[in-house]
C-alpha cells in the first residue's frame, strides 16, 4: 500500500498523535544538526541529549512561553553553557591546579554551574532545566568552552527558528489548532 504524504499527516492528526509527529521532527531536526556538526564543526555529540529534551519539550509544551514565542529556549540554554564556562574560569582562576579533561568534573565547578545557572534563570523568569546539563556536560564536551557556547547557540537558535516555522505553517494548514499548545 503507498501512503502519500498527506495521507501521513492525516493520520498523526488527532489526539495524542500530534506529539507522536513533534517526535519525527524533533529527531529529523537533530539529525540534521549532528550531520552538520560532524562536516566539520567542534560541536560536541554531548549536546544533542539536553537539546533533545529541550526541543521536545519546546514542541510538546509551548505554553511557558513568552507571548507564544521561543526565543527562552536559546537564552536558557545558552544562560547554562555560559554559566559552565563562568564557573570553570572562577574555579580555575583560583585554584589554577584544577584538573580537566574526561570523566572529571571538579565539584566546585557543578556548585557554580548550578548556582550561577538557577540564578539567571529565576531574574529572567526562564524555564529550561535541560540548560543545567548544558552547563554541567561543559567540562566533558571535545570542544573549547567559546565553541561549546556558540554551538548551544547556534543549535538552540535553529531549534527555535524552526519551531517558529513549524507553528505558522500548522496554524496555516490547521486553523483548528491556532489557540492549542502543540501537546494538546
Amino acid at each position: 500500500m503507498r501512503t502519500t504524504l498527506a495521507e501521513f499527516a492525516e493520520l498523526l492528526e488527532g489526539p495524542g498523535r500530534t506529539e507522536l509527529a513533534i517526535v519525527a521532527v524533533v529527531a529529523v531536526v537533530l539529525g540534521g544538526i549532528t550531520a552538520l556538526a560532524n562536516a566539520g564543526s567542534s560541536l560536541s555529540y554531548l549536546l544533542f541529549p539536553p537539546l533533545a529534551a529541550a526541543a521536545y519539550r519546546l514542541f510538546t509544551r509551548p505554553d511557558h512561553l513568552a507571548d507564544g514565542l521561543p526565543w527562552d529556549f536559546p537564552v536558557g540554554l545558552t544562560v547554562g553553557a555560559l554559566s559552565g564556562w563562568a564557573a570553570q574560569v572562577a574555579v580555575g582562576s583560583v585554584d589554577p591546579s584544577v584538573p580537566t579533561g574526561p570523566l572529571h568534573a571538579d565539584p566546585r565547578v557543578v556548585v557554580l554551574t548550578v548556582l550561577f545557572a538557577g540564578g539567571t534563570l529565576y531574574v529572567l523568569d526562564i524555564e529550561i532545566p535541560p540548560a543545567f546539563a548544558v552547563g554541567l556536560l561543559l567540562p566533558f564536551a571535545s570542544a573549547p568552552p567559546e565553541a561549546y557556547v556558540l554551538n548551544v547557540a547556534v543549535a538552540s537558535s535553529v531549534v527555535a527558528g524552526l519551531y517558529v516555522a513549524w507553528r505558522r505553517a500548522r496554524d496555516v494548514s490547521n486553523p483548528a489548532l491556532g489557540g492549542r499548545s502543540g501537546g494538546e
